[in-house]
């Protein structure tokens, strides 16, 4: 059977209308030959929001008026990326424009497609920690913000009640608190020995062991500064989906990679 994206074929491609911030486009298709109904896409930029957490454990939040629901949201910082710019740059630029908040360098949380299904471009969500508001608040002039600082151990019950329902803030906030979940995990498992050097065999998983081992593939990729290659993260990726597929037992000294220098090796648990 062939595969599905070989099945669909672009006959005709064309701007129906420009939007400033993004292009309405019109394709056409055929689906094994068949012709089908016009797909319509909007093609936007890339975007950026952050997950600005304060010396206080307070998330950064804003609330404003949204033109597509008329009603108020409570969501994180965030815009679009300038042409060339950096999306890291980006969302640091988008937290003091719209909070006057500026931290620590951002960190990569997720990047996800905005969506799929009608957009083309993707969202980048970003962590920035030791925030403070240093800067005058400076948004955009159709734009009107009330800056909410929300402690961290309420975003969850926010975001289950519905009060965060902005589908990329709501994005954002769930990588971090997967983060915040990994680090808690490790934060008492980390051996008081280097990061670099193989040691004896470490202790099995304790219960739920698909939910450590998903929070320990997100530990490890998040950490921004292990020095961990894009290869040893596909690595990672391929190793943790044939054991949750396969449900093959996993221990942690089952996972070895190289320090930052190429020499040596850790486990997986001591990064």
């Amino acid at each position: 059977m062939r595969d599905i994206l070989d099945r669909w074929t672009k006959t005709a491609s064309r701007v129906a209308y420009d939007a400033y911030i993004f292009q309405v486009r019109r394709d056409s298709y055929e689906l094994d030959g068949r012709k089908t109904h016009d797909f319509h896409v909007l093609e936007a930029g890339t975007w950026a929001n952050v997950v600005a957490v304060t010396p206080d454990d307070e998330v950064v939040l804003v609330r404003q008026f949204r033109h597509g629901i008329e009603e108020m949201t409570l969501e994180v910082p965030g815009g679009l990326v300038e042409p060339g710019e950096d999306p890291a740059l980006g969302a640091a630029r988008e937290l003091v424009e719209e909070t006057g908040y500026v931290g620590e360098p951002p960190i990569l949380l997720t990047a996800v497609s905005s969506n799929p299904a009608i957009l083309t471009n993707r969202t980048h969500c970003y962590l920035v920690e030791n925030a403070e508001q240093t800067e005058h608040q400076n948004p955009d002039p159709n734009e009107v913000l009330d800056i909410v600082r929300m402690p961290a151990a309420e975003i969850r019950a926010a975001m289950h009640r519905g009060e965060i329902h902005h589908a990329l803030a709501y994005c954002a906030l769930a990588a971090w608190l997967l983060r915040e979940a990994a680090r808690e995990s490790f934060a008492g498992r980390r051996a008081a020995v280097s990061p670099f050097r193989r040691t004896a065999r470490s202790p099995a998983w304790p219960a739920n062991p698909l939910r450590q081992r998903v929070l320990a593939y997100l530990a490890i990729y998040s950490t921004a500064d292990c020095g961990i290659s894009d290869l040893t993260q596909v690595f990672f990726t391929k190793r943790l989906m044939s054991e949750i597929l396969l449900a093959r037992p996993l221990h942690r000294d089952s996972f070895e990679m190289r320090g930052k220098l190429g020499m040596t090796t850790g486990l997986v648990t001591e990064w």
